[in-house]
């Protein structure tokens, strides 16, 4: 049988309709442990189901009803979870937690000034959230999707996104002190006038990046990429940019502040150095 007396799936044939549940009554279902990577769970009834442990890796969850949901211990990579429905029931891991919030007001809403200190978001899928002004100090974003995602005047000291991917993202006048942005891609990212004092930009591609005005005093930029970035007015007392590459003359050059000599500095131009 494929159906429960109330013409439910059976957890057998949930496994067998894979990865194909849009719109599917699963709710009050006992799924832990399944693998449910890539499953289109669009506009699902998951309301008290059971998804302990469950791999929900890139899932398309959007729309679906996870109130009462129990998500403790459930992969949730790179999930796409816009327009679900989810409340104070929902349960989720620690690190997940942010997931809810954005539920709560609204999906990829404002969450202005909220204190997110030490939030473990690694590998987290928030393209286009609103974080400005946020705290998310000591925050875990390795590996997070930030593309276009707003951090203006965020508090980001001492967090990690490293090898995030930050494309076209707005630091405007964040707080990166101390953060560790090593391999993290920040093309055409606005990071202007914000604090990456003493950060670890190692291998970092900020390609058309905009870094004007932004205190890059004893960062580490050996090996990040710098094609085509505007370090206009930056500070970059004690920067350390041994293997660098950056644009002279080819098509969108890199902008230093006047007098600043990338060639002394360690810096490669890209074009030459190039096979």
């Amino acid at each position: 049988m494929d159906t429960l007396g109330d013409n439910r799936l059976t957890r057998e044939a949930v496994v067998a309709r894979l990865p194909y549940l849009c719109g599917t009554d699963l709710s009050g279902m006992r799924l832990s442990g399944l693998n449910l990577e890539g499953a289109d769970l669009v506009n699902a009834n998951l309301a008290g189901t059971d998804l302990r442990g469950c791999n929900l890796r890139e899932a398309r969850v959007r729309g679906a009803d996870l109130r009462g949901t129990d998500l403790r211990g459930a992969t949730l990579e790179g999930v796409d979870l816009q327009r679900a429905v989810m409340d104070d029931t929902t349960r989720l891991d620690a690190r997940w937690r942010i997931l809810r919030l954005l539920a709560l007001d609204g999906p990829m809403d404002n969450l202005s000034g909220r204190d997110l200190t030490g939030l473990g978001l690694q590998s987290a899928d928030l393209r286009g959230v609103v974080l400005a002004r946020v705290c998310l100090k000591a925050a875990l974003l390795q590996g997070a999707r930030l593309q276009g995602a707003d951090l203006s005047g965020a508090n980001l000291s001492c967090a990690n996104l490293g090898a995030a991917d930050a494309r076209e993202a707005n630091f405007s006048g964040a707080e990166l002190c101390w953060a560790d942005l090593h391999g993290a891609v920040l093309e055409y990212a606005v990071l202007s006038g914000a604090s990456l004092r003493g950060a670890n930009l190692s291998g970092a591609v900020l390609i058309g990046a905009n870094l004007a005005g932004a205190d890059l005093s004893m960062a580490n930029l050996g090996g990040a990429d710098l094609s085509g970035a505007d370090l206009s007015s930056a500070l970059l007392d004690g920067v350390f940019f041994q293997g660098a590459q950056y644009s002279a003359n080819h098509g969108r050059p890199t902008r230093f502040p006047d007098g600043f000599d990338p060639g002394a500095n360690g810096l490669l131009d890209r074009h030459r150095h190039s096979w």
